[in-house]
């Protein structure tokens, strides 16, 4: 009657309310419980359900309505405690900002958020995307031979933007097993599909929210080469035509 964007959710991911026709938002709930395979990988956890949801609802807003680190019985985990970084909440938020969902995953457990002062890891997303426009996005073709770097992006025909994560940098690896990732020093990516020409490549501290290097790159036969600068969990980059970008 009023014309308000419709949706619900379920217990689990339901593909028929991804296409229901009277539903305007494909959303799912996803809480990582420790008898998930997924449980240790919060990425793979965010891309997975992201994945789900553009599979069954390709042209319709979607969401992770709900997440957090759940216990068995879908409680607060106790591990939330211990991870007093955000490690979990910062790459959950990365992740599914870039797996190609129409916002950023929503943490259940909100008073959390509030005893940790979590809520400093929304801004620098925010200002890296501040002037990001969703027109004509699609998933980046992004490869690299670095085994230890996982790459989630979005592209155009003449602009991308992409997030770089440590495999080794998940919240288990660095709060539960207190392993600190290795640095990856010296990285390449390749990107296809840009068209040709010269592109600046803005690398964005993702904790600070400000671009920390610039380069200048160009791309010949729809492939376009970047030079990774040094980091230990997680960079940023947007990379836009060089005359735009002046």
């Amino acid at each position: 009657l009023h014309r308000h964007l419709r949706t619900t959710s379920t217990w689990h991911p339901s593909a028929r309310d991804c296409r229901h026709p009277q539903l305007d938002i494909a959303q799912t709930h996803h809480y990582m419980r420790p008898d998930d395979d997924d449980f240790q990988d919060e990425v793979e956890s965010i891309v997975r359900q992201t994945r789900f949801l553009r599979d069954n609802a390709p042209g319709k807003p979607a969401l992770i309505g709900e997440f957090g680190l759940a216990n068995a019985k879908w409680g607060l985990n106790d591990y939330m405690k211990q991870d007093r970084d955000g490690v979990h909440f910062h790459n959950c938020l990365w992740a599914s900002a870039f797996a190609g969902s129409s916002g950023t995953a929503m943490f259940w457990w909100w008073e959390v958020l509030d005893q940790q002062n979590a809520y400093r890891h929304y801004q620098p997303l925010a200002a890296f995307l501040a002037n990001v426009s969703p027109v004509g996005l699609r998933p980046a073709t992004a490869t690299t031979p670095e085994v230890r770097l996982r790459l989630l992006g979005l592209q155009a025909d003449n602009r991308a933007c992409l997030w770089l994560v440590n495999r080794q940098s998940t919240w288990w690896n660095r709060v539960v097993q207190k392993r600190a990732p290795e640095p990856i020093d010296s990285a390449t990516v390749t990107i296809q599909g840009l068209h040709p020409g010269n592109y600046t490549v803005l690398w964005w501290d993702t904790h600070e929210g400000e671009p920390i290097s610039r380069q200048t790159v160009t791309a010949e036969s729809g492939r376009l080469p970047l030079q990774v600068p040094p980091f230990t969990n997680d960079l940023a980059c947007k990379i836009l035509p060089a005359a735009f970008a002046e």
